[in-house]
């Protein structure tokens, strides 16, 4: 048996042992080639393709393996396939004559160089009070690769950009920056593309807050149209009161103050706006305006012609005003509660009715509450009469009841000339005398 690698031709000889004569004979073994190309050795870079094998030779079949196994090969038949290998990989191609079976290997080795796995870390949040960041969370192999950053959107300025982990100093002008690390293998012959990768930093201003201006509000409820909040992702209001807000996570709510409020005379409001970068509050004091009240006063009865002091009584009123119906007087300082006068006309019956309103006291233009009346009635009693009744005469010690009966209302006063002791009750409308004398009567109203 034999197998040549190359056509070779083989002799025989036979010996005949006894005569020593002998023959000869050849056979000629022919060695069939079969070509084969499985492509030549190649470096790619990671994700590229590339074509391995030769083009098809009519007579023969194809067979490829690989190792590692790839299954980019697809149709392992190919002559000639595209290969996308993710690793370094060695393919064998067999080929074999379809008519004498004959088959020879070849194999080709395709490298991949592969693209530097990085990371430009994590998008991030800072205060605009802090005056650097560095990029510590960026991450990439720590040999073999060429890093640089670019601080797209920054005024600021990076402390060596070829660095894995800089430090980029802020500017007072930035607002939002894009980090982007390019990295490239830095081998001999590398013909490979650079990878990216970047990260969004935010610098968040500083919460800023104002609750308004210390001043008065109304006891029926204020709008805090003043509060402004700058940078602030949520906002509340607190009291020191026991007043209450319409929505204290609003920005400019209405707060209505308790009755307890009121009564303290002014309460303190506190907003607080709050970030990532922490709160900031604001404190105002607001003093309470209460609803106005009036008391006109008791009623009051005079005679004709008389006058009346009125002695009303405001609170929380911006201006008061003395009105009256059903008489034909005059009033005197009508826009004083307390010092007013009604000065009734003789001719006044009555019952006349004065009315006191008070106005409410204005903050920023809003009524605090509305107008508020009262009432008083003057009664008017007609000017007296006095009737000391009719002229007698009488015997000496004789007792004589003088006048008319009384009036309600009305004060009596006796007086006579000459003057005469026995006169019983001077104060009396019906006094009983014993002098024959000149008797005269006062009637007053009282």
């Amino acid at each position: 048996m034999v197998a040549p690698d190359v056509t070779t031709t083989y002799t025989v000889t036979v010996t005949e042992i006894l005569t020593g004569e002998t023959d000869e004979a050849d056979v000629v073994v022919t060695i069939i080639e079969v070509p084969i190309d499985a492509g030549s050795d190649a470096t790619i870079c990671e994700e590229d393709s590339f074509v391995i094998g030769e083009a098809q030779d009519a007579g023969y079949s194809y067979l490829w393996t690989s190792v590692p196994f790839d299954s980019s090969l697809g149709d392992t038949s190919n002559p000639n396939p595209t290969v996308t290998p993710t690793e370094t990989t060695i393919y064998t191609l067999k080929k074999t004559s379809d008519i004498l079976g004959c088959f020879k290997e070849a194999s080709v080795t395709i490298t991949v160089e592969q693209l530097p796995v990085i990371s430009a870390g994590i998008d991030a949040t800072i205060c605009s009070d802090q005056t650097s960041f560095t990029l510590s969370s960026a991450s990439g192999p720590a040999t073999g690769v060429a890093y640089q950053w670019q601080a797209i959107g920054g005024n600021g300025s990076l402390n060596n950009p070829t660095l894995l982990n800089p430090t980029y100093t802020i500017d007072s002008n930035d607002t939002s920056i894009t980090f982007q690390l390019t990295a490239q293998n830095n081998l001999p012959g590398d013909n490979c593309p650079a990878v990216t990768d970047e990260i969004v930093l935010t610098i968040e201003e500083l919460v800023s807050v104002s609750a308004g201006a210390n001043g008065s509000i109304c006891a029926t409820g204020y709008l805090l149209n003043s509060a402004t909040a700058t940078n602030a992702t949520s906002v509340v209001w607190s009291t020191n009161g026991t007043g209450t807000f319409s929505d204290n996570s609003a920005l400019q709510p209405v707060y209505t103050p308790s009755a307890a409020d009121v009564l303290s005379g002014s309460v303190d409001l506190t907003l607080t706006a709050t970030n990532n970068c922490g709160s900031e509050q604001d404190i105002i004091t607001k003093t309470i305006v209460d609803t106005p009240t009036v008391n006109a006063g008791i009623d009051i009865t005079i005679s004709q012609g008389a006058t009346a002091d009125l002695s009303g009584i405001t609170t929380n009123a911006s201006s008061v005003l003395w009105t009256f119906t059903g008489g034909s007087g005059t009033l005197n300082n009508p826009t004083d509660e307390s010092s007013a006068q009604y000065v009734s006309d003789p001719t006044d019956v009555g019952p006349i009715t004065l009315t006191l309103t008070a106005q409410p006291l204005t903050v920023n233009g809003v009524n605090c509450g509305s107008a508020v009346v009262d009432t008083l009635i003057i009664s008017i009693n007609p000017a007296p009469t006095a009737d000391a009744g009719d002229n007698r005469a009488i015997c000496l010690n004789e007792v004589t009841t003088l006048g008319v009966a009384s009036t309600p209302g009305y004060s009596y006063e006796w007086t006579s000339v000459p003057f005469d002791g026995s006169l019983s009750n001077p104060f009396s409308s019906e006094p009983n005398v014993q002098t024959i004398g000149n008797y005269r009567v006062y009637r007053n109203r009282n």
